[in-house]
């Protein structure tokens, strides 16, 4: 009888001490491993909150609105479930956010930002490139200040509203053509800016320059986009403006055609002067290489027009020139003879 006890307790006690182990183990193996919500919990700790900066410039009021964490939510929220609905995630992380951030401030965005809103593939580099200008965003505050500052010294305007998101990174036309900046401008009061990681920092405060004159262009209301030739010169005006303050910067868009090129460029704008084609308008911002229509010839025309004007009539406000149309330009420019048709 004492054996057969001390049979049991010895076998209750390897149960228990092998449990014992094999909690241990478990322990030890557990050590280390973080979950994804974990992990999220330990980036927030470490990743400053976003912050809107409002600042007064000569009676004019500027907000910068970071949409970071918006992005960086929904990033995280589709990496922790792969299978989750991208686009409704997206609709209500990113752009609803957005929505009522704009309500909130009382800035009118318009109707026409929809095709700039749009969800990705590129999931873990969309985190990073949000997470890194999270951490960052005091630099990129600072040269979008820089920006608004010196286009308001030259030009004021209404009060502006600018919000900044990460860059979508299947987005690689933006990344490498144009220095991992993209920027639209939506109403008089409001741009968007899109920033990758890689970012030209040198770049930031001429877009902002650029989107800035858009806004104000804006200003003067409906009808100043009305024909392909108008949304050419638009395009010119941002940039010659953008140039005025900021001459030591380079643009590829902004690169001369060659001699060939822009004569049929202008042959092209010359048979279609009333236009409102936006297929047309497209073709020269894409370029037609069958055509030998190269990339940005919208632009590149566009300024060129702007330039030649602003030399012959030094005596015109930019005021004014900023509200002309895209006839007035041209016909106070020595590409004048285009208007006369074929």
């Amino acid at each position: 009888m004492i054996r057969k006890l001390m049979v049991v307790t010895l076998l209750l006690l390897l149960v228990s001490c092998s449990d014992e182990a094999t909690k241990k183990t478990e322990e030890n193996e557990n050590e280390g491993i973080t979950t994804s919500a974990e992990q999220t919990n330990n980036e927030k700790d470490h990743i400053p909150s976003q912050q809107t900066i409002e600042f007064t410039h000569n009676g004019q009021t500027f907000k910068i609105i970071p949409l970071y964490e918006e992005v960086l939510e929904y990033a995280n929220q589709v990496i922790e479930n792969p299978s989750i609905d991208r686009k409704e995630v997206y609709t209500e992380k990113v752009i609803k956010a957005f929505q009522d951030i704009a309500e909130e401030h009382e800035v009118n965005i318009g109707t026409s930002y929809f095709n700039f809103f749009s969800p990705n593939t590129t999931i873990e580099r969309l985190k990073e490139n949000s997470m890194y200008l999270l951490e960052n965003q005091d630099e990129t505050n600072n040269l979008i200040k820089e920006g608004l500052i010196a286009s308001a010294g030259e030009l004021p305007g209404v009060d502006k509203a600018i919000f900044v998101m990460p860059l979508n990174p299947d987005d690689y036309f933006t990344i490498q053509k144009m220095d991992g900046i993209g920027g639209v401008a939506f109403t008089e009061e409001v741009f968007l800016l899109t920033l990758d990681s890689t970012y030209k920092k040198e770049m930031l405060p001429y877009t902002v320059a650029h989107e800035y004159h858009h806004t104000v262009v804006f200003e003067k209301g409906p009808g100043v986009k009305d024909t392909v030739l108008d949304a050419i010169v638009i395009e010119g005006k941002a940039d010659a403006f953008a140039e005025i303050i900021y001459p030591e910067v380079n643009t590829a868009w902004t690169e001369p055609m060659s001699e060939d090129s822009e004569k049929l460029v202008l042959d092209i704008l010359k048979q279609n002067i009333d236009s409102r084609n936006i297929s047309l308008y497209y073709e020269l911002f894409n370029g037609n290489q069958d055509k030998g229509i190269p990339l940005w010839a919208n632009y590149k025309i566009g300024l060129k027009f702007t330039q030649s004007y602003i030399k012959n009539n030094p005596e015109v406000p930019m005021k004014e020139w900023t509200n002309h149309s895209g006839k007035q330009i041209v016909e106070g420019s020595h590409y004048s003879d285009i208007l006369n048709g074929s």
